[in-house]
């Protein structure tokens, strides 16, 4: 019988660097163009950043900023559905 052991490691793509400059790119789009779409911003990041772009550091730098994580949004707890509805 074999054991393998594996090292958890950071993400080699997810630099601070890379993040901290996505997150005062961010701040400044924000304040010069408001509220936009995730989707608007990820291209517009792509097209400013060109091949340093990572969706991983883009994903974490749109955490910080606007609070809110990838995914689909919770589901609202307080509303409650007719079953007749379904049926």
């Amino acid at each position: 019988m074999h054991s393998l052991m594996f090292e958890k490691r950071a993400p080699e793509d997810v630099s601070d660097e890379q993040s901290t400059k996505l997150v005062a790119w961010f701040e400044q789009r924000r304040s010069e163009i408001g509220g936009e779409p995730k989707k608007t911003i990820a291209e517009a990041a792509k097209q400013h950043f060109k091949s340093d772009y990572r969706e991983r550091s883009f994903n974490e730098a749109y955490k910080r900023v606007y609070q809110r994580s990838r995914g689909r949004p919770a589901r609202s707890k307080n509303k409650q559905f007719d079953v007749d509805l379904f049926i």
